[in-house]
């Protein structure tokens, strides 16, 4: 990541290797608040831990529709997520709620249909 010019002017260069430490003191200008914010992204690209950062994981995910989105039967995406095929049933049903890493799962699936085979490949 190239750092940004129309930063200059303020003295800032900002890229992924900007630390996040502050060094000009408290914000005073409207503008170190994005400045700020924009380090923290970029350490969070990184995979640095920042700070007060939180994740959002929804509430209530359609598993029906994440399943239909990737066109897989019932019991083949069960199996690809790791539960049983009454459980998924239970779920798309709303019988019964995902709950902790299965949501987590879900929620990440809805955004990336792929990213159990992106990230577990061949295993």
């Amino acid at each position: 990541m190239s750092a940004d010019p129309s930063a200059a002017h303020l003295g800032y260069a900002i890229d992924a290797h900007t630390p996040l430490a502050y060094t000009t003191g408290d914000m005073k200008k409207p503008a170190d608040g994005i400045i700020q914010g924009l380090r923290e992204a970029a350490a969070h690209a990184r995979g640095d831990k920042v700070p007060g950062l939180r994740l959002h994981i929804p509430r209530k995910v359609d598993v029906s529709a994440v399943r239909r989105r990737m066109g897989l039967s019932q019991a083949a995406f069960s199996s690809r997520i790791g539960v049983s095929p009454g459980t998924l049933r239970n779920w798309e049903q709303g019988r019964r709620t995902p709950e902790g890493p299965a949501r987590v799962l879900l929620a990440l699936l809805e955004r990336n249909p792929r990213i159990v085979e992106d990230t577990l490949g061949g295993a």
